[in-house]
């Protein structure tokens, strides 16, 4: 289906999410305006929500309390539960896990806990009714220790009995240890227990349409290193820890787990076996903690590096580009940030393979690494794009302009040199979104988007294109969002209409061009051309797509119903991203089943873009559409880049005349041969051939005696619903 995730509609109702205070995994924001979910589960479930247009509501809540709400059915979801057999009697969880997580003790810096046997006669705090207190309860028992039980009801008091130094250690999370060490002077041990998985929870036998879109994008997300999901693992320095140290938190466990279980049966004969054996614990507790040591450097690395280029990634620039703007306050002076885009990398991508792409990136970081520039930083930003900001820059326009041209010119000459990949020579071009700051800066994040609408503006005018920001770049920005949120909008309100413009054979009605208007609930009619090219985008178009697509196959299905309309074709214009789905065609075959429309009466118009990109593709799927009866035809012909070579390899049933050319041939000589010659051509190739934007009664009579009998166009009919249609042309009586 052309319907993704995403699509799907929530209904009006807030979906009401649990959150209790265990930071970094789950937290609540509030100021004197809103209150908003954060952390690790907060940041992730709210990413899901922009997607799936839930609206959250947050329910603060202390975490048993916020269990027995979800019980009681009080709330949707809770977030950050590990499955027991008791949980999964009283609430429903999806499948795959959003988090792994592991209990550990983390002590003050001034008490020494070096393994199990150090806690006796400690004062631990541990959380009341928790899977750790009962835990070391049991090695308490095991090991005859004396443990000074302090019992808490958050971690968060935990923490302040630590800063009081009323406790000498708190059983904790990891992450939530992790994340308050550094404020609270906390070290972890080498005690680590228990290893979880985390979920998403919700009331039993409730509606399961959350827990399944919450599996499907994190199905989506969790082998892709740029996504949404990694780069919040990123945020909340949990990376690494999630991708790595849990399968050595897990062996680790198991041994220490068979270890003691040695242990206990010594007990049981000789209580002397564990002072005898304190030493060699020791001494594993040593190097396991050794192991953690290099694990945490090699968490640091991801936190901070790029896995496969090792620049610095996202988040390190980010933090670089704070400490340059503070700098400026001290010593002004001007800066440029440079994002960079490999021109045509994804077409690259697809035709070498995701491992050759990634050797590109490689060696495109290695030339970038080696610029002769005097100041400049330089990070890899996600996908194929990398950030360069160039700082200590002159205060003068003109020499800052200078100095931004010297930068580009030598990034364009350390890239003019084919790269090596896989023996295969490639030439790699970039494209420039580029913004100045200085001193009055003081928001990277918005530098950072002003650079990526520069940039989205280059790659719109082509390959090798430099782009600077602007205040109308902005404003056509925010009009684009503002498109955006209104498309998705009329997608849930049924807010879009179809308009049909008549086809001719000279005055004999041969069919129509379906085109698609947005007509709000509260506005007038919007023409196509404010729209589509957003929806295209942003991939709204898949599906508006399949709506246009289905509409038009019920109209044929009423058509062939009457032998007045049971011979006409409709024509439906098909998007360039439409054509590159994978699926396309399946999803074609299963709209034609649906319906049971006549393929043979259905026409897909083409642009001449598809005949230039990802050819052999676009052959094999018009091939296998016409197969099924489906003709097709070139929109706009003669306005794009296609070769006549190019054109006699396609399967193509039809040439469209472009109105451009039709408007001024009774005026210019020139448009006047170039009709000629496409309707020559299309003679030769044995191809119909129709004009378009005809709306002159001379204009046709030019076109006819060009041989030239098939138009469309404001001189025969304006487009119309389809009533109007049918009242037109008398068809109403046949119930057409």
């Amino acid at each position: 289906m052309l319907f993704s995730a995403s699509t799907i509609i929530a209904d009006d109702q807030p979906l009401r999410i649990g959150v209790y205070h265990n930071p970094p995994k789950i937290l609540l924001n509030s100021d004197a305006n809103s209150r908003q979910i954060s952390g690790f589960f907060g940041e992730l479930i709210n990413e899901i929500a922009r997607r799936e247009n839930w609206r959250l509501e947050p329910v603060e809540c202390e975490w048993r309390q916020c269990l027995t709400l979800l019980e009681s059915g009080e709330i949707d979801l809770l977030p950050d539960v590990a499955i027991s057999a008791e949980r999964q009697e009283m609430m429903d969880f999806h499948q795959t896990p959003a988090l792994h997580s592991w209990s550990q003790v983390f002590s003050r810096k001034d008490v020494n806990i070096d393994s199990l046997l150090d806690l006796d006669s400690k004062r631990l705090a541990v959380l009341n009714g928790s899977v750790q207190k009962r835990y070391l309860e049991q090695i308490e028992k095991e090991f005859n220790l004396s443990i000074a039980w302090i019992v808490i009801h958050s971690f968060q008091e935990g923490l302040e009995l630590i800063s009081k130094q009323e406790v000498d250690a708190l059983a904790t999370n990891n992450l939530f240890g992790s994340f308050h060490a550094n404020e609270y002077k906390l070290q972890p041990t080498a005690i680590i227990f228990q290893p979880v998985q985390l979920f998403f929870a919700a009331p039993k036998n409730a509606s399961s349409e959350q827990l399944t879109q919450i599996d499907f994008w994190l199905e989506q997300w969790l082998h892709q290193t740029d996504s949404p999901y990694q780069q919040i693992l990123q945020n909340w320095q949990t990376s690494k820890t999630v991708m790595t140290i849990p399968v050595i938190v897990w062996i680790a466990t198991g041994s220490l787990i068979i270890l003691l279980g040695l242990l206990l049966i010594r007990l049981k004969h000789v209580k002397q076996e564990v002072y005898l054996t304190r030493d060699a614990l020791r001494k594993q507790d040593d190097m396991f903690s050794d192991l953690l040591t290099t694990q945490q450097e090699e968490v640091h690395h991801l936190n901070y590096f790029d896995s496969l280029t090792g620049l610095a990634n996202r988040r390190h620039f980010m933090e670089k580009i704070e400490k340059i703007l503070a700098d400026l306050h001290q010593k002004p002076s001007n800066g440029a940030l440079m994002l960079l885009d490999i021109d045509g990398f994804r077409s690259l991508n697809d035709t070498l393979g995701h491992g050759l792409g990634d050797q590109l990136l490689t060696l495109v970081a290695e030339r970038l690494k080696q610029l002769h520039l005097s100041s400049y930083s330089l990070a890899r930003f996600g996908g194929d794009e990398f950030m360069l900001v160039l700082d200590q820059l002159s205060s003068n326009t003109n020499e800052l302009l200078d100095e931004i041209e010297e930068a580009i010119e030598c990034v364009n000459h350390s890239l003019s040199e084919p790269f090596r990949v896989n023996n295969q020579e490639i030439s790699a071009t970039v494209c420039f979104g580029i913004v100045t700051f200085s001193e009055k800066n003081n928001n990277p994040s918005e530098l950072i988007q002003h650079a990526e609408l520069a940039l989205f503006d280059a790659k719109k005018a082509g390959r090798q294109q430099i782009r600077f920001f602007d205040k109308e770049m902005q404003a056509e920005a925010e009009l684009r969002t503002e498109i955006e949120l209104g498309l998705r909008q009329a997608l849930k309100n049924d807010e879009f209409i179809l308009f049909f413009q008549p086809q001719y054979r000279d005055q004999t009605l041969t069919g129509a061009e379906v085109l698609v208007r947005w007509k709000p609930t509260s506005g007038k009619i919007i023409s196509p051309a404010a729209f589509i090219p957003i929806a295209e985008a942003t991939g709204l178009i898949l599906p508006m797509g399949h709506w246009i697509l289905t509409e038009a196959c019920h109209q044929l299905v009423r058509w062939s119903k009457s032998p007045k309309t049971d011979h006409l074709i409709l024509a439906v214009n098909i998007s360039v991203v439409q054509m590159r789905t994978k699926d396309f065609v399946s999803q074609v075959i299963d709209i034609l089943k649906a319906t049971q429309a006549p393929a043979n009466r259905l026409e897909f118009e083409l642009t001449e873009s598809m005949l230039i990109e990802e050819v052999e593709d676009t052959i094999l799927k018009i091939n296998q559409l016409k197969k099924l009866g489906i003709s097709f035809s070139i929109d706009d012909f003669g306005t794009g880049f296609s070769s006549l070579s190019m054109l006699t390899r396609f399967p193509l049933d039809t040439l469209k005349v472009d109105q451009a050319f039709v408007a001024e041939m009774h005026r210019d000589k020139r448009d006047l041969n170039v009709v000629k010659t496409i309707v020559e051509l299309g003679r030769g190739l044995d191809l119909n051939v129709i004009a378009e934007g005809v709306e002159t009664l001379e204009q046709k009579e030019m076109l006819q005696q060009l041989g030239c009998h098939h138009y469309q166009g404001y001189y025969f009919a304006r487009p119309m619903p389809i009533l109007e249609f049918n009242e037109l042309h008398q068809l109403t009586d046949d119930k057409a």
